[in-house]
């Protein structure tokens, strides 16, 4: 496939988000149309795939200095299950970590207020509220949260106090000897922003229940565009930009 080919593929993921490449063959005819379609209007004037690379440039570039990271990483090393155990994805309506999961092999559930837009045959979406999760105490082998739990009850509601409710409930539906995995914030200092927190170490352990236990974490911080693990001690100040997470695995 020719580089030019190959681009207008690539283009499809934001404007057609349906099968490509060979995949494509055996699409419904209606599916085959549309990317017809699409291929023949970005031919004739290039303006969906010019779009489409300003797009993937303003959105993408800053990928390599987001926590994403580090934080995605840190789930997938630390999860110390098997499949098909069952896991429940906290959050994560635009993230790929329940999709991942699935196809790994894992029983996998997402819940989001939001829903989740992909789907397989090893995935489960619920839309639900963090602080009243509707699954019987005791449903899941382990529980990942990456960078979610810092905006539970602060988008309307602005309670500050949600998320150490939300703890209470992902540790509720996890079953004895599970784990929870999760990412957020951190800085020296607590902070709070119109829809975040920005967790300090002291506010952690105020928002873990008894009944956890912080088995081990690993802080990151950022210099510039790269991210760094620190000790604790070298946790930076929050001064307006997101410049170190706390990534961290609990126990029941």
């Amino acid at each position: 496939m020719s580089d030019d080919n190959s681009d207008r593929d690539r283009s499809l993921d934001l404007f057609f988000p349906g099968p490509r490449g060979n995949a494509l063959e055996d699409a419904p005819l209606g599916v085959r149309a549309r990317a017809a379609l699409y291929r023949k209007v970005n031919k004739q004037n290039g303006v969906l795939s010019s779009l489409d690379r300003w797009l993937r440039t303003t959105l993408d570039q800053p990928m390599t200095s987001r926590e994403r990271v580090v934080e995605y990483p840190y789930v997938y090393n630390h999860l110390d299950i098997d499949p098909p155990s069952s896991i429940l994805v906290a959050g994560g309506a635009r993230s790929p970590v329940a999709y991942t999961l699935a196809s790994m092999g894992y029983e996998t559930t997402v819940v989001d207020l939001d829903g989740y837009e992909l789907s397989h045959r090893n995935l489960t979406s619920r839309a639900a509220d963090f602080t009243d999760l509707p699954f019987d105490t005791g449903t899941f082998d382990a529980i990942i949260s990456v960078s979610v739990i810092e905006h539970v009850g602060m988008y309307s509601e602005d309670d500050e106090r949600a998320d150490i409710r939300a703890f209470e409930e992902l540790t509720r539906v996890l079953s004895d000897g599970g784990e929870l995995l999760f990412t957020t914030p951190f800085a020296k200092t607590y902070s709070t922003l119109s829809n975040s927190r920005v967790y300090s170490w002291d506010r952690i352990q105020e928002a873990i229940p008894d009944e956890a236990s912080l088995s081990e974490y690993q802080i990151y911080a950022r210099e510039e565009e790269d991210w760094f693990p620190v000790d604790r001690d070298d946790t930076p100040e929050f001064e307006g930009t997101l410049d170190s997470v706390l990534c961290a695995k609990l126990l029941i």
